[in-house]
């Protein structure tokens, strides 16, 4: 007599039989992982091969592109990624600015009533950190509002655009659009941490 075993569903078989039925279930399963992956390479992949050759060229290029940064620029890089390790030096302004933007809240504390502008503690308050002011005077609506406009008309100026049938007063609206676009996002970018400070 052969020692009786278990088979997932409950059913008693001997060892010989289990020992199939698991080779059978293991095989479906890997030929269940090998056609996924056929079905996946029959589809269009270059576009996902084109990112993943330039993610893997972007981190060997990373330690030749830190060694040719100068030290001010390196310590950039790191303020950005620690603000908090130099709170009175390289990542004043940044912390300051978070502080300036959450201390808004909601509603904000009203027009000229920011502690972080009015005390002088965001420094710069009135260029590069002129977002930071509004959010926490205006708070969250004032700075979503702000956002929507801005949005608004950049939107405007690109679809003003189209109708125009001169080639070069479509460029001019689509550079202007974008030269705006771009000055938004990192500004904004920078005083809530996402982007490096930089001047724009």
């Amino acid at each position: 007599d052969a020692a009786l075993h278990k088979d997932p569903d409950g059913r008693l078989m001997d060892a010989a039989a289990l020992h199939e039925r698991i080779r059978v279930w293991e095989s479906q399963q890997i030929d269940g992982v090998v056609g996924s992956f056929r079905r996946a390479a029959s589809q269009n992949l270059g576009p996902l091969l084109l990112v993943g050759i330039v993610v893997v060229l972007a981190m060997g290029a990373a330690p030749v592109i830190w060694g040719m940064l100068h030290d001010y620029q390196r310590q950039r890089v790191l303020t950005f990624l620690n603000p908090e390790s130099d709170p009175l030096g390289s990542g004043y302004h940044i912390i300051q600015s978070k502080i300036a933007i959450g201390s808004g809240q909601f509603t904000g504390k009203g027009h000229g009533e920011g502690t972080q502008t009015q005390l002088s503690f965001l420094p710069e308050n009135h260029t590069d950190f002129v977002f930071s002011v509004l959010a926490e005077e205006q708070g969250f609506v004032g700075a979503a509002l702000l956002l929507a406009l801005f949005a608004a008309l950049i939107s405007f100026i690109v679809l003003d655009a189209k109708p125009v049938g001169n080639r070069f007063a479509v460029l001019v609206n689509v550079g202007a659009a974008a030269m705006l676009f771009w000055h938004v996002l990192i500004n904004i970018g920078m005083v809530t941490g996402l982007m490096p400070v930089v001047g724009v």
